[in-house]
């Protein structure tokens, strides 16, 4: 299993729209996928699945840390991290 964190700076967080963005890069990649915030590994998110991202209430500041296993895994954890250190698509 892989693993990649990234620190949310948007300012809104992750909310509606740049949760919607990212279930739908990550529907792009076949492997298993997982995220958890602020290393509470007891809590798990599935990031493709867009009411398990919105539940997460992901906020600016919190680090996302994304598991993945699988053929593209690597790729996946790449395009997530990016995505979040991106300012989150906006």
């Amino acid at each position: 299993m892989e693993k990649r964190s990234a620190l949310i700076t948007n300012s809104l967080g992750l909310h509606a729209r740049p949760a919607l963005q990212l279930v739908r890069l990550l529907k792009e990649y076949q492997c298993d996928i997982q995220v958890y915030k602020n290393k509470v590994i007891s809590k798990k998110y599935q990031p493709k699945d867009i009411v398990s991202v919105m539940a997460m209430d992901a906020v600016k500041g919190d680090v996302l840390t994304f598991e993945a296993n699988g053929t593209d895994a690597i790729e996946a954890l790449e395009a997530a991290t990016a995505f979040i250190k991106d300012n989150c698509g906006e």
